[in-house]
Order: C-alpha cells, then sequence, then structure tokens
C-alpha cells in the first residue's frame, strides 16, 4: 500500500498549496517526498504554551515518508501544521461507484 501511495507524488494533479480547502475537508498534503492526509480545522486538546486553543491549522497523519520508520517500516504519524506546498483531493474508493 506505501508503494502504491508513493506512486503518487509522480502523478499530475498536485495543486498549490494556497488553493486548498480550509472548511475541513480531508485531502493529501504533499511536502517533498512526505505525503499526509489532513484538513484544515482545530482540534480541543490542542492547546499553546499557554494554554489557550491553538489557531486553525493544518492537521492530519503523515502517511508515506522515508523519514518516519519503526522497527517493523513504515508509520504513522499525527502532526499539527504544515509546511506543505502542494494538495490533491482523496482518490475515490475502489468499487464505491458500483451498487
Amino acid at each position: 500500500m506505501i508503494d502504491s501511495l508513493k506512486s503518487l507524488l509522480h502523478i499530475d494533479g498536485w495543486q498549490p498549496i494556497e488553493t486548498a480547502p480550509k472548511d475541513g475537508t480531508p485531502v493529501l498534503l504533499l511536502e517533498g517526498d512526505i505525503i499526509g492526509l489532513f484538513y484544515f480545522g482545530t482540534e480541543p486538546d490542542f492547546v499553546n504554551f499557554r494554554g489557550k486553543p491553538m489557531k486553525p491549522n493544518w492537521i492530519g497523519t503523515i502517511i508515506v515518508s522515508d523519514l518516519v520508520r519503526n522497527e517493523s517500516g513504515c508509520k504513522m504519524l499525527k502532526v499539527y501544521g504544515s509546511d506543505a506546498t502542494h494538495w490533491m483531493p482523496l482518490p475515490p474508493v475502489p468499487g464505491a461507484d458500483q451498487p
């Protein structure tokens, strides 16, 4: 699965991050060779060093990265904030258009 997701690094369809939806819609974000599943919003448990709620930002999970590994290979990592440069809508679920 990770290899098929890595193939997304090389396909057309990535759009500039400035055009990404900021309404809570889940999207794929790209930063270099890192791909993550993110949405723009807030989480009540995230607070700053003063204990105040964090401002809305990209929140998600890195799903493809050669930098994030554990003893079994790849590892998902929850992230608040992103320096992503591009985004892409989620691909359709296989077979979703079939009854």
